[in-house]
């Protein structure tokens, strides 16, 4: 984000998104269509973690294959993030599909997501794919 800042990226890739232009994301791409991510100051310090803005193309707050960590980043970002923030960990092998208008949708399989409750990142109901009629 901050090479994309320096360079005059991020305008160029917002006015190309309110144009139509359809964006996706791989990995720490899909994090940087979000609204934002989390950073440490000290990685040895839980508290030093803070929110930084991302291109806010998609307006989800994501993390992706943190599976095996139990989402330990994505839990600290909706720790972070605003009130009633869902926080969306896209699976390995899944996609989260982010339409116009903000509805979202797995893809290929599971995307879990969780929700802060009493200060705390909890899971709760994750997406899954629909099945379509043939």
């Amino acid at each position: 984000m901050r090479v994309l800042g320096e360079t005059g990226m991020i305008e160029s890739l917002r006015v190309l998104y309110r144009q139509g232009k359809p964006f996706f994301g791989i990995s720490a791409g899909s994090i940087m269509l979000a609204r934002q991510w989390v950073r440490w100051s000290d990685p040895r310090d839980d508290a030093s973690a803070q929110l930084f803005p991302c291109l806010d193309i998609a307006p989800v707050f994501c993390d992706t294959h943190g599976e095996g960590d139990g989402w330990e980043e994505l839990k600290s970002l909706v720790r972070l993030a605003p009130l009633r923030a869902v926080g969306h960990g896209i699976v390995s092998g899944s996609a989260l599909v982010v339409e116009p208008g903000g509805k979202v949708s797995a893809l290929g399989g599971e995307v879990h997501r969780f929700a802060r409750r009493a200060g705390e990142a909890v899971q709760i109901e994750s997406l899954r794919e629909e099945k379509r009629a043939r």
